[in-house]
């Protein structure tokens, strides 16, 4: 499994680093791993383990073309994009510090968590009004 941790800030859509939210291209070596028929699930954990958000490819998650390892586009969906909305933000940052997250492949009968690290919120002014 791939450690990525992730910045989330409070109040506000994506990561700190993406709008978009998590995005994983995913590879075998410098080849596009097929994830065609895969259901991809996304969990975030508070510290002691109650559940705070679940997403699947069924709620949200995309499973798009992406690129190879040369960045040459692929021709099958291995880019994973896992959004993250202002009220997701918002459920981050009431549940507190210590949050982890795991984003899951499962395909004909297997389950392979593939990336997956700690969550951390930063504090916001802002309102949503």
């Amino acid at each position: 499994m791939q450690t990525y941790d992730v910045t989330v800030r409070a109040g506000n859509s994506g990561t700190v680093l993406n709008q978009l939210g998590i995005v994983a291209n995913c590879l075998v070596g410098t080849a596009p791993q097929d994830l065609t028929g895969s259901e991809i699930v996304f969990r975030v954990l508070d510290r002691a383990g109650v559940q705070i958000i679940r997403k699947t490819t069924a709620s949200g998650i995309t499973l798009t073309n992406g690129f190879d390892g040369n960045g040459a586009a692929s021709a099958v969906p291995n880019l994973v994009t896992i959004p993250i909305t202002v009220a997701d933000s918002r459920l981050f940052e009431a549940a507190g510090t210590g949050l982890r997250w795991e984003a899951e492949r499962r395909i004909g009968g297997a389950q392979i968590t593939f990336i997956g690290g700690a969550l951390l919120v930063e504090p916001g002014v802002n309102d949503d009004a």
